[in-house]
Parts: C-alpha cells; sequence; structure tokens
C-alpha cells in the first residue's frame, strides 16, 4: 500500500500533520491532554478540558486522520497521543516542533500573555520563544538579550519566559 502525504510515516507528512495541529489551538490542547494524561477516553478529556463531548469526539477523530493518537480498541476507547519531534528549518534557521510547541499553542486558551504574544507574532514567534526559553531555563541567556534576538522590548520578552518557562521545565 503507497503512503501519502497525510501519513505520518514519511517527512512531509508529518511536517503537513504537525502544521495542521499547530494551526489549531483547541486541536493542540486535545492533543496536549492526550499526550500529557497517557490512556485516556473522550468522556475524561471532555471533563478535563471542559469542552462538548462533540467537540472531543469530532477533535480525536480528526487527531486521528492525522495520525496522532492511537486507540486501543477497548470500550470506551482509550487513546494515547503519539510524541512530536520534528525539527523544521530553510537555509538559514531550523525550529523543533514537539509536545512543549504543541503546548505551548493549545496554553493561550488560558493564558491571556501568551494568547496576546501569539496574536502578535504567529505560531513561528511562539516557536522562537519557546527555543529562547529552553535557553534561559538552562541559564545560558537573560531576557534582555532575548528582547534583542527577537526584536521585542524587554518586558515583553520577560513576561513570555516566564509565560513559557513551566512548559519548558515540566516537558511540555
Amino acid at each position: 500500500m503507497s503512503k501519502t502525504v497525510n501519513d505520518r510515516a514519511t517527512p512531509l507528512g508529518d511536517t503537513l500533520s504537525v502544521a495542521r495541529l499547530v494551526r489549531q489551538p483547541r486541536l493542540a490542547r486535545v492533543y496536549t491532554h492526550l499526550h500529557d494524561a497517557g490512556s485516556v477516553t473522550v468522556a475524561e478529556t471532555t471533563a478535563a478540558l471542559e469542552l462538548p463531548e462533540r467537540t472531543v469526539y469530532d477533535d480525536v477523530e480528526t487527531l486521528r486522520e492525522v495520525g496522532f493518537p492511537n486507540g486501543d480498541g477497548s470500550r470506551p476507547e482509550r487513546y494515547e497521543a503519539e510524541p512530536i519531534d520534528l525539527v523544521v528549518g530553510s537555509r538559514d534557521e531550523q525550529q523543533t516542533v514537539d509536545a512543549t510547541l504543541v503546548a505551548a499553542v493549545a496554553r493561550p486558551a488560558t493564558d491571556d500573555d501568551l494568547a496576546t504574544f501569539r496574536d502578535r507574532h504567529g505560531v513561528d514567534g511562539l516557536a522562537t520563544a519557546l527555543d529562547h526559553t529552553r535557553e534561559y531555563v538552562a541559564g545560558e541567556t537573560n531576557h534582555r538579550l532575548v528582547a534583542r534576538a527577537m526584536d521585542v522590548s524587554p518586558l515583553e520578552a520577560s513576561i513570555v519566559l516566564q509565560a513559557l518557562r513551566p512548559l519548558v521545565e515540566s516537558g511540555g
């Protein structure tokens, strides 16, 4: 059977699937819950995320179409999210796309600072800020250097670093 670009078994398929995931914050939220919780049902996900059950079923089906959660076949079915580990880039720059970035995309639903940052700078800006946050947590940089590198104010850099820090420290 031939592979299509929607299959995650190909690099292009991975890239397209992840691109779809990071463009939809609610879908990213459902993925993040499945990833963090381990093996969960739609009902458990519905309760945890306070979303309508039909919405969660639709989102789980969308995630299945792009190859992220695996169902175990039980009744009720339990789902586990496949991990994401993808590096995308151009000639000059590379970015890591992983569960932590997906969690950062999902987080603005509950974090106004990240919502504002993502609205201003997009998912690319959020990914860049996440890379800087990893360096910040490791003690390799400070908020002023991040501000200069991202061309934002030191206050905005400090706010986004503090908002993303718990995600980096928890690993997603």
